[in-house]
């Protein structure tokens, strides 16, 4: 994994070594394997995002998924 500026745009870009997308992707639709269902990867996923996002100061707006005052939701 590395970060890359690229100067021409400005823009910056994360190599992971694998399609972050593709993984969630197949996280939400098949599911995590059973071998593997004690690991949190979605979570992990998410929280690497985060703080990538984070790391380079652009702002971030997240909306909880439970109600505000609420610590889980029932659908």
């Amino acid at each position: 994994m590395g970060l890359r500026v690229t100067p021409d745009v400005g823009a910056r870009v994360v190599r992971l070594g694998y399609d972050l997308f593709q993984e969630v992707q197949f996280l939400l639709s098949a599911g995590q394997p059973l071998e593997q269902a004690s690991i949190p990867t979605l979570d992990i996923h998410i929280r690497m995002l985060r703080n990538w996002i984070l790391s380079e100061g652009i702002p971030l707006l997240e909306i909880p998924p439970v109600p505000g005052g609420h610590s889980f939701a029932v659908v």
